[in-house]
């Protein structure tokens, strides 16, 4: 039996072949371990590239993810999707609810939504701008909002991948993070 990895080299689908940077790599594995995830870097730096690629990776081998966008409106969202999955494929996934999105900013409402998709077989989570999460209509730092989700995280046997500004970012969050990547470069347009 072929792990997912395996499945995922070999897979292509409709002339879309997955070619994914070594960050994509890395972070990949990601999605399969539980607690939470810090994937930190200035803007441009290829954050939400990163997780389009999960996303991508994850529909075409049928792997339920979903997808919490706080930076970039629906229709932008899935515009850039669509660049990477055929529009037939992300539809399937969608109905399927191996594929979920929302834009919920508030903790309180999104640990409930979380839970209940864990209830139904997701495992993994993408937070893109975990510094746009609120608690009760106000900012919480990132270093609580990382240690709340992780925590969360481990209760539940989830993945949750949280991106984040580099800005944003500080040394406080080590404790509560299982994962730290910290991208470098940034991507040229």
């Amino acid at each position: 039996m072929k792990t997912k990895n395996q499945k995922l080299k070999a897979k292509k689908q409709d002339g879309f072949e997955l070619a994914r940077r070594k960050h994509n790599e890395e972070c990949y594995e990601l999605l399969f371990m539980t607690g939470a995830h810090v994937v930190a870097g200035r803007p441009a730096s290829g954050k939400t590239s990163i997780a389009i690629g999960l996303i991508t990776d994850c529909i075409f081998t049928e792997y339920p993810i979903a997808y919490v966008s706080l930076d970039m409106e629906k229709k932008s969202f899935f515009e850039r999707l669509s660049k990477a999955v055929p529009p037939s494929y992300i539809s399937k996934a969608i109905t399927s609810k191996r594929f979920l999105y929302s834009e919920e900013k508030e903790v309180t409402k999104l640990l409930p939504y979380l839970q209940s998709l864990r209830e139904n077989g997701t495992k993994a989570v993408i937070i893109d701008f975990i510094q746009l999460l609120q608690v009760n209509g106000k900012a919480l730092d990132t270093d609580s909002l990382v240690a709340i989700l992780s925590a969360f995280a481990l209760k539940n046997q989830m993945s949750i991948v949280l991106l984040c500004q580099w800005a944003n970012f500080s040394k406080d969050v080590y404790p509560f993070a299982q994962t730290i990547h910290i991208l470098r470069k940034e991507t040229k347009k």
